[in-house]
């Protein structure tokens, strides 16, 4: 990420992080 994170960027990212997580699990 390029400056500081946002509210919204940062959440994007964690429900990204666990969506791919998820996946990686199954």
């Amino acid at each position: 990420m390029i400056g500081s994170p946002t509210e919204s960027t940062w959440f994007e990212g964690l429900e990204l992080a666990n969506e791919i997580n998820y996946q990686f699990l199954e």
